[in-house]
């Protein structure tokens, strides 16, 4: 049977997949003690759903830290452990299949990050049930939202290299400028582990690649803009002017006023012959 359910992502719509979602073990774990498990995998996908406290899902390349009200989600076959602080955690551990393939990488989703209320939806049924039957079909139906629209994401993303992710996040940044540890947490890696793929798309490593970035929107800012080059760097949120413009001149071979210069000389040519 065919259905129809179509949710806004970004004030777009799309259409939803169907996703089945079977659980085959649920465990509430309240813990205080520290503890790290052993690297391993298994066939099944699993969920850690985050009600209190701060554990950590470590990677071969990355750590993942996970609090409260988050839920992670390992696909079948990734290798993977887990640090459970000293402090007081409570979690539920979901193991479940799914007829999703090719998805090598954790999920992690928030109450910021989705548009689904998480907290709202998850969270509160904790409270009022006791019924686990009853917990797991609304894990059951959690997990179905949440890769669903995982799916949907990654379909628009899915062309994207993270050398191409990292300039559209940049462009969305004010003043086109993150620091290459704000990139890292905002994308959920490791900074080795982008400055690796950024290294290996572009030859640059992260903050060299960060700033080529930023001084592509100087050039046009220098070529289109009326504003001075101090508010250039401003706006670029360089520390000074100065600073601004030993980097322009790393990588463009010239000033910002040499630049402009050139580009209102070769303007003023072509007005000239026009």
């Amino acid at each position: 049977m065919e259905r129809i359910n179509r949710i806004d992502i970004d004030n777009s719509t799309f259409l939803m997949p169907f996703i089945n979602v079977n659980i085959h073990y649920l465990e509430h774990v309240t813990s205080r003690c520290n503890v790290k498990s052993e690297f391993h995998s298994h066939n099944d996908w699993q969920a850690e759903f985050i009600i209190e406290g701060k554990i950590a899902c470590n990677l071969k390349d990355q750590q993942i830290d996970i609090c409260s009200a988050k839920i992670i989600i390992i696909p079948a076959g990734v290798f993977h452990s887990f640090t459970y602080g000293s402090n007081y955690n409570e979690y539920y551990s979901v193991k479940f299949t799914c007829d999703i393939e090719n998805v090598n990488v954790p999920l992690l989703f928030d109450n910021k990050e989705n548009v689904i209320p998480i907290k709202k939806y998850f969270l509160e049924i904790l409270k009022t049930n006791n019924d686990q039957q009853l917990i797991a079909i609304h894990m059951q139906n959690l997990l179905k939202i949440l890769l669903e629209i995982n799916l949907v994401k990654q379909k628009s993303l899915k062309e994207k290299s993270v050398s191409e992710k990292i300039a559209d996040l940049l462009q969305k940044t004010p003043g086109n400028y993150c620091t290459a540890n704000e990139i890292a947490k905002k994308m959920n890696y490791s900074r080795t582990y982008l400055s690796k793929k950024i290294k290996e798309e572009t030859g640059l490593s992260l903050k060299p690649f960060i700033d080529r970035q930023r001084i592509k929107t100087a050039k046009v800012l220098l070529q289109l803009s009326d504003l001075s080059i101090s508010e250039i760097a401003f706006q670029l949120q360089f520390v000074d002017v100065f600073t601004f413009s030993r980097c322009f001149k790393r990588i463009i071979y010239m000033t910002p006023s040499q630049f402009r210069n050139i580009y209102q000389k070769k303007t003023d040519i072509q007005d000239s012959t026009s």
